[in-house]
């Protein structure tokens, strides 16, 4: 028998933080003991056999995400959830501990959408829109649309009703009202008789209102503050402590504000973060609104799926574990090349309102990695790139809800965009119409060419071009804008509004002659 001497356990506690990484230790073979402890240095690594009761409190001091969560969480003063979420305290609490829930608009910064943190998130999206229905789910439907819509004259008995009609949705599971400290929420899991642990607000959290717009407080603000403060006393509290603060702790949000009822989603990065995952659906409609019933059976069916998906969250939670430094950035780690599983750890966002991040492989080669909505412009990226004037495109992946990952190689860092060029010599320009000619021979439109899509170096002999950001890029004729581009003072565009039109290379023609113009050095005599 051999027991480690006091001081190795000065060692350990000279180590290096441990960090949350897969969530299981990795066995070697048992060897001959007791052996060297070995320096600590870049060149050796240290492996120690613990104790249960020692290795629990040694991962536990070391948490560092929690231990974030935590300090961020208590920069918020503790307030009870009715009285925090007046519309006039919430919106002032709001100017100096601004909670991420969407409200209000950002021109320079877009949050990274809930989709990309649990798949799970993207895909209730996309199943309340054109999901399957589940036909079993049609008697439990009716009894929503008839014991919800009715005039209620005491909050308790709806909340009571609408518990009653959501446990049976969920399985059976039971939802009762749950106590934080000294104050009460709407609704959330009681886990007694079943493997889930006792986390109050997750992964289930329900606000209730007798009508929509009964009493002072807002159902929306009210269900954000009761999260938080559900969070801040399970990350706190040693009590609640387990495997599952090692994951992003989601949870769905439901609100029935009178006769209707909405999904929200709330996940805990560094701090919290709630987007809103279905419109606020009327339980009201007509008898003959067979279109309004679809969507009812499309929600119900979609959070049921949910539900049951976020619960394998805390049933295994190792299985979701996340480090402290990727906690804020998209789930996917790994992209599929040549038949191989490629892992890489994200380094940063490289636009504040672009789904754009640096990364860097196992394998220690630089990458970017892209992720967007809807089509894809693989075979123009992968044309321009064998043609020498995009970066390669590693991976295309398609993600649950419509989402998709590219991962290319990186720019060199002397490629810059033309965005930052006040004037571009003609020897440049050249090379950029050229590059743009090119593409269009070739059959392809781009869509995008803007500036800031362009990038450009010098090289000996002249300059070279380069195109990025091939989202809505494909062959002329066949690939149309998306919702939403047009002109504006900061942005041009060959016309005013151009959603839904087909891409064509006069266009793209127009956009480059335009942002050349504006970089041609003007000689007045």
């Amino acid at each position: 028998m051999y027991a480690p001497s006091t001081t190795l356990w000065d060692r350990v506690a000279e180590c290096p933080p441990v960090e949350y990484k897969t969530g299981y230790w990795h066995i070697w073979e048992p060897g001959p003991a007791p052996v060297p402890v070995l320096p600590n240095d870049s060149a050796s690594i240290s492996v120690f056999l613990v104790p249960d009761s020692q290795y629990a409190q040694l991962n536990e001091e070391r948490d560092k995400l929690t231990s974030l969560r935590v300090k961020n969480i208590f920069q918020r003063p503790q307030k009870a959830p009715s009285k925090g979420a007046t519309a006039s305290t919430f919106i002032n609490d709001h100017k100096s501990n601004p909670i991420a829930i969407g409200r209000p608009k950002q021109d320079d910064f877009y949050h990274v959408p809930i989709s990309l943190f649990y798949a799970e998130f993207a895909q209730f999206k996309e199943d309340i829109v054109s999901g399957t229905l589940d036909q079993e789910l049609s008697p439990l439907a009716y009894r929503w649309l008839k014991e919800l819509s009715g005039f209620i004259e005491d909050e308790q008995e709806r909340e009571s009703k609408f518990h009653e009609l959501l446990s049976d949705l969920l399985d059976g599971y039971e939802v009762a009202r749950r106590k934080i400290g000294s104050f009460e929420t709407g609704g959330g899991i009681d886990p007694k008789d079943t493997d889930l642990p006792d986390l109050l607000v997750k992964p289930l959290l329900v606000e209730v209102k007798i009508e929509f717009t009964q009493g002072s407080c807002d159902a929306v603000f009210e269900i954000v503050l009761c999260d938080q403060e559900g969070v801040r006393l399970i990350l706190s509290n040693d009590k609640y402590k387990g495997d599952w603060r090692k994951t992003r702790i989601p949870s769905i949000l439901v609100i029935h504000n009178g006769p209707n009822v909405q999904a929200l989603g709330a996940v805990y990065l560094t701090d919290q973060y709630v987007e809103v995952l279905s419109p606020s659906l009327p339980l009201y409609f007509s008898e003959y609104d067979t279109r309004s019933m679809e969507n009812l059976l499309r929600f119900m069916t979609a959070l049921r799926n949910l539900f049951r998906s976020l619960l394998k969250v805390y049933e295994k939670p190792n299985d979701y574990a996340i480090d402290s430094d990727q906690v804020s950035f998209p789930y996917p780690r790994s992209y599929r090349s040549s038949g191989t599983t490629v892992w890489f750890n994200y380094l940063k966002r490289v636009s504040q309102i672009r789904l754009v991040f640096t990364a860097r492989t196992e394998g220690d080669q630089d990458i970017i990695v892209k992720f967007g909505y809807g089509p894809y412009g693989v075979e123009a990226h992968q044309a321009a790139a064998e043609s020498g004037f995009a970066p390669a495109l590693l991976s295309h992946s398609n993600l649950a809800g419509g989402w998709w990952m590219v991962v290319m190689e990186n720019l060199e860092s002397d490629f810059q965009p033309c965005d930052d060029f006040d004037i571009l010599e003609p020897p440049c320009k050249d090379a950029i119409t050229e590059c743009v000619s090119k593409f269009h021979t070739m059959g392809f439109v781009h869509g995008d060419l803007r500036d800031t899509n362009v990038f450009v170096r010098r090289k000996q002999d002249g300059w070279e071009c380069q195109l990025i950001d091939y989202d809505w890029a494909g062959r002329e004729g066949e690939v149309v804008y998306p919702i939403g581009v047009y002109s504006t003072h900061s942005v041009w565009r060959p016309e005013l509004h151009l959603d839904g039109q087909l891409i064509t290379s006069e266009h793209e023609n127009s956009t480059v002659n335009e942002f050349l113009r504006r970089r041609t050095k003007i000689i007045r005599f």
